[in-house]
């Protein structure tokens, strides 16, 4: 039976880049297809009703430690940058727009760049002459950027990849069929899979449903803990 994980994401989560940073792992591990789902988080929050987690003081100062427990947890590193919460209403019009006309390698290029550039390199894409630096130092036109990003058609996809986000769930993530709020992350677990192997790795889950065999029969991709709106649904 095949096996499919959709990533939704935004550049601008922190949690969203750690899953980044482990998502193709765990597509490879459990031979699933990895489907590539950019939206905007923004765009979420506004019609969930929902805010980010670092405009409420307490809950913000939890999350940013959290966060970088589950970074050493995955061996791995980040750096909040200046400006944080980051508005990338463009950069996600540009993941939608090389996605849709340059194909995968350049899209895939791209979306690694302005990870990295903003979660661990603390490039401050913010500033427009920084940000055409940093196009032009990867073979991108920044001027060609600016005039696809402004394009009525890549404007509106953006807007129906966040709206069919919204439509499947966000912000809960996916077991099975069912809409879940997990606590933590769980990886891809198939029948032939020992669960408690995956369960003993993330302590304090909520795992929904199981059947008569354990855990349903794919308990959902990687990550996303409490509110946040990054969904990866694993359908198999």
């Amino acid at each position: 039976m095949s096996k499919t994980i959709d990533f939704y994401f935004d550049f601008a989560s922190p949690a969203s880049f750690l899953g980044y940073t482990q998502i193709e792992g765990i597509a490879e591990r459990t031979g699933a297809t990895l489907v590539w789902k950019p939206m905007l988080l923004g765009g979420v929050f506004k019609a969930t009703g929902n805010a980010s987690p670092v405009l409420i003081p307490a809950k913000g100062r939890w999350m940013t430690d959290d966060i970088m427990r589950w970074a050493e947890r995955h061996g791995t590193f980040l750096r909040y940058p200046e400006g944080f919460p980051l508005n990338t209403l463009a950069l996600m019009r540009g993941a939608v727009g090389y996605q849709m006309r340059e194909g995968q390698e350049r899209f895939r290029r791209y979306v690694d760049l302005i990870y990295r550039a903003i979660w661990q390199q603390q490039i401050d894409l913010r500033d427009a002459e920084t940000f055409a630096g940093l196009l032009r130092d990867h073979d991108i036109d920044p001027d060609a950027f600016l005039l696809m990003v402004a394009e009525p058609e890549i404007k509106q996809a953006l807007i129906a990849a966040t709206e069919a986000a919204v439509e499947r769930g966000l912000p809960l993530r996916h077991a099975g069929h069912e809409p879940r709020l997990h606590r933590g992350p769980v990886e891809v677990a198939a029948d032939h899979h020992d669960p408690r192997r995956h369960l003993a790795a993330w302590p304090g889950l909520s795992i929904g449903r199981r059947t008569e065999g354990g855990l349903h029969a794919a308990t959902v991709a990687f990550f996303e803990r409490y509110y946040s709106a990054n969904l990866m649904k694993a359908s198999l």
